[in-house]
């Protein structure tokens, strides 16, 4: 079965962020879509997630929309010096767009990717620590770091 569209923006970054994470040399940080998932493991972990739409008529009398989609990357660190890295480099790489595809499932395993446009950033909403107050948190909560942003799809 397909993933629909706000499904294919999440798993998009997913690979996306992986693939950049190995290519450049970083190792042992986990990519999740589920909040709850951080938790089942160690940091630094990072959480994607697709938070709202907003949705506007593309002109007076049309039918059509325009979407712009708020995606949250949440960045779990072991220290804030790699909260800081980690978040200096994942703007850098998300800031320019990054590929959007279309995935099928078929009992739970990616049985189909395909390259259907691109994801455009229209406005980065959130670049800071999560939480302010830390020294009593654990320590997965002690580091977070949130880059919030809204974004398009351009469909090719």
């Amino acid at each position: 079965m397909p993933y629909r569209n706000y499904r294919n923006i999440e798993a998009s970054f997913i690979d996306y962020i992986s693939g950049q994470l190995t290519s450049d040399g970083w190792t042992g940080i986990r990519t999740e879509k589920a909040f709850a998932e951080v938790y089942k493991g160690t940091t630094p972990c990072i959480c994607i997630s697709m938070e709202d739409s907003k949705s506007t008529r593309r002109e007076i009398g049309s039918t059509s929309y325009l979407e712009d989609i708020l995606v949250s990357i949440r960045i779990f660190a072991s220290n804030d010096g790699q909260r800081l890295d980690l978040a200096s480099w994942m703007l850098s790489k998300i800031y320019p767009g990054i590929d959007y595809y279309e995935y099928t499932i078929t009992n739970g395993v990616i049985s189909s990717k395909v390259l259907k446009g691109r994801i455009n950033i229209l406005e980065i909403t959130a670049n800071k620590k999560e939480l302010k107050n830390t020294d009593n948190l654990d320590a997965i909560d002690r580091y977070r770091h949130i880059l919030s942003f809204r974004c398009r799809i351009e469909l090719i």
